[in-house]
């Protein structure tokens, strides 16, 4: 790449850019797969804001072939106050796209409605290391030389997309130890996505969720390592192969002192809208049911998302029943990961 840049512009290319990225993102993800890697954070992002590109649909491609690849990419700094500046590949249905609190920070939703980013982090004036000389991007009076061990605050989601990595291996970390249950190998991508979402802190007003501005909320690590209530972690690898099928579960909640919180995440064919359709029914004791993401209760399906959750702030006393359903299934076999929390006990998989 260098040599064609210098033979091209008679001129070595600048210290830091978007430069050099294949024209097909597998090359990336492929390097890195085997050599061992199975988190990939990317703080970068293309243009034309909010829509699905080939960029998005290469890396749905890769993950949907190696499901077990968490890629967390940047939501982009376009917000401003501004709906639909999520940048793509962050546009990506497979990807973990990370936000922040701040006004800059892109929001959602994408063009075809999907809700992104997926979380938020800290992302202003973070101190890192520059590996580099980056001149005016230095917040010190005099630039910095370019030496390693040198250090500068820098602000954007290009910041919180690294910690939210971090934060994803210590989930995958935590699950291959089975320090909440039995060890987990190879936990899925969509897992380590799902534990995250799960862990968010949400908004009080749960229709600005649905919006998707901010995604699911500010990451909580301790709420999926350090919890102090039951959890589990199911990912379900043998997954549905035709429309109409469905899995379910059953647990018995014990106290309602605590939000029954289910997240419900899976990993799609590669293509803008939803390929497969699943979706997330649960049911109360006295049968009162809630859909996944229907937070104002108009009893809709959603039909655009492969991130589902269903939050139910003082759950009775009784039998809960948790169904997947498979509503729409054209490239099968599609498999799924689900978090469950709250005081329940005699849990049923």
């Amino acid at each position: 790449y260098i040599r064609d840049y210098i033979s091209t512009n008679q001129t070595t290319p600048p210290a830091f850019g978007l430069l050099g990225i294949p024209d097909n993102l597998r090359t990336l993800f492929q390097f890195a797969f085997d050599n061992g890697a199975r988190i990939h954070s990317n703080s970068w992002g293309g243009r034309l804001s909010g829509h699905y590109n080939d960029q998005c649909k290469q890396l749905d491609k890769f993950v949907w072939e190696n499901k077990d690849f968490l890629i967390v990419f940047a939501a982009g700094n376009e917000g401003n106050q501004r709906r639909g500046t999520v940048v793509p590949p962050g546009t990506a249905k497979n990807c973990l796209t990370v936000g922040t609190l701040d006004a800059f920070s892109s929001c959602g939703p994408c063009k075809d409605g999907r809700l992104k980013p997926d979380v938020v982090a800290p992302g202003n004036h973070i101190l890192a290391t520059c590996s580099r000389y980056l001149g005016k991007h230095s917040r010190n009076a005099a630039p910095y030389p370019p030496a390693i061990n040198h250090y500068v605050y820098m602000d954007g989601t290009s910041m919180a997309t690294p910690l939210v990595a971090g934060c994803a291996a210590l989930v995958r970390q935590f699950l291959r130890r089975g320090q909440q249950q039995r060890p987990m190998s190879k936990p899925s991508a969509a897992l380590l996505k799902a534990a995250l979402i799960h862990s968010a802190i949400h908004c009080p007003d749960y229709l600005s969720i649905v919006n998707g501005n901010r995604g699911w909320g500010k990451v909580q690590l301790d709420r999926i390592i350090q919890p102090t209530y039951r959890i589990e972690f199911l990912d379900q690898a043998n997954g549905f192969t035709n429309s109409g099928q469905s899995h379910q579960y059953s647990l018995n909640i014990t106290d309602n002192s605590m939000p029954l919180r289910i997240s419900l995440v899976y990993t799609d064919h590669p293509r803008e809208s939803l390929v497969n359709n699943l979706n997330l029914l649960v049911s109360s004791p006295q049968n009162s049911y809630y859909l996944g993401n229907d937070f104002n209760r108009q009893n809709r399906e959603d039909r655009v998302n492969n991130v589902e959750n269903c939050i139910i702030n003082f759950p009775e006393a009784g039998r809960w029943i948790i169904k997947i359903i498979a509503g729409v299934i054209k490239e099968a076999p599609q498999d799924y990961a689900l978090v469950i929390s709250g005081n329940f006990a005699d849990f049923d998989g």
